[in-house]
């Protein structure tokens, strides 16, 4: 289970140049599954079903690459476990009504209110998409541009349900890591991190 890093790393006030980026529409949000974990299982959770589902014998039903590799030899097609992730994650998209987005500390929300050209998702759901349409924003294609010269800022999670040693070991390889891509990390929850973003951008544009 993923929990709240114990070690909190916040970005310090220089970090929040970022909001001068936002509005100079020079910053491209990269969401992955956590951020709509809420809403929409992680596929982790997915499998986790799976190995219950089709009594999966072996003694790891936490392996994902395994249990997947199972289920699809069950089911005789290897394109099964793909196509029900997708339809699980489509049919429970299509559940979110607009007023999911409102609060102030939803993070595809948050987004939504700024005026960016492009943005990534890792995940098959649409919910960045109902965000922005429920903005009546206009969805733009967009490109991410590499450059090793630009600072990206990366929101996370605690790396898993270690020990508070183990976990503090793990956060320090990561951060340095990171470090060497220019990606400066958060170890927050998101939630948490959508409300102050959102709050200062409210002061940064002057809209308080």
């Amino acid at each position: 289970m993923w929990r709240v890093s114990v070690m909190p790393n916040i970005l310090e006030e220089k970090d929040w140049d970022l909001l001068r980026r936002i509005k100079n529409g020079k910053c491209t949000p990269f969401l992955g599954s956590v951020a709509c974990s809420e809403k929409i299982p992680v596929i982790s959770q997915i499998v986790n079903e799976w190995a219950r589902e089709y009594d999966y014998p072996m003694e790891d039903p936490d392996d994902l690459t395994r249990v997947v590799q199972f289920v699809a030899m069950t089911e005789e097609d290897e394109m099964f476990p793909r196509d029900e992730v997708c339809n699980k994650i489509t049919e429970l998209s299509e559940e979110v009504t607009p007023t999911y987005f409102e609060t102030t500390d939803e993070i595809h929300g948050v987004l939504a209110y700024f005026p960016l050209p492009s943005y990534i998702t890792t995940t098959y759901d649409d919910l960045m998409v109902q965000a922005l349409e429920s903005r009546n924003f206009r969805i733009f294609a967009g490109y991410l541009e590499r450059s090793t010269g630009r600072k990206h800022i990366s929101v996370q999670l605690g790396p898993g349900n270690f020990s508070e040693t183990r976990e503090e070991k793990a956060q320090k390889y990561l951060d340095r890591y990171f470090e060497d891509l220019y990606i400066q990390v958060h170890w927050q929850d998101c939630h948490e991190f959508a409300a102050e973003l959102k709050t200062r951008w409210e002061v940064f544009n002057g809209r308080t």
